[in-house]
């Protein structure tokens, strides 16, 4: 008994080391890749990379999510349509998976889809994004209405406004 809490109570500081030697790192990462955002596309990208692949070996899904969404930004801002693409097929498999249909990290995918299709002028799939986002928003009271979904839902109307402006719908 005696020699199972004596490992336990030595084998709890070691593993709140490395946690702590994990959480430092990423910390260190976020801040070199938000330095490259708006700059250096590839540099960000490699930073985003480096947090995927910490994510991946302490097996946490909700760093490996915002490390693509981090990166999908990127691409987005430089017009990055590949880069863009293969993050949101890469979100595709991880976010049903990890969230609820009306989770922040769902709207915002729809969010990056929409903006996604805009940029390759397919305005019917981008409207249907923006569209569901204002749906899952009204499902949801105010009282419990993040202020994420909040801010998604205003920027869809932002969006669908423009989408009727470049079909000619909108004068």
């Amino acid at each position: 008994m005696k020699k199972k809490l004596l490992f336990y109570v030595c084998l709890i500081p070691l593993l709140m080391s490395a946690q702590y030697d994990y959480i430092s790192k990423l910390d260190s990462l976020n801040k070199k890749a938000r330095y490259h955002y708006y700059s250096e596309k590839d540099s960000a990208f490699y930073y985003y990379r480096l947090i995927s692949e910490i994510a991946n070996t302490i097996n946490n899904d909700s760093i490996q999510i915002e490390s693509l969404f981090n990166a999908t930004g990127v691409a987005s801002y430089h017009f990055d349509l590949k880069k863009m693409g293969e993050n949101l097929n890469l979100l595709d498999s991880l976010v049903p998976r990890t969230n609820s249909i009306n989770s922040d990290n769902f709207n915002y995918l729809l969010y990056f889809k929409g903006d996604y299709y805009l940029k390759l002028f397919d305005y019917g799939q981008s409207r249907a994004c923006f569209e569901r986002i204002i749906k899952n928003s009204a499902l949801v009271s105010e009282v419990k209405k993040t202020e994420t979904l909040k801010s998604l839902e205003l920027v869809s109307y932002s969006f669908l406004g423009k989408i009727f402006l470049l079909e000619g719908k909108y004068d």
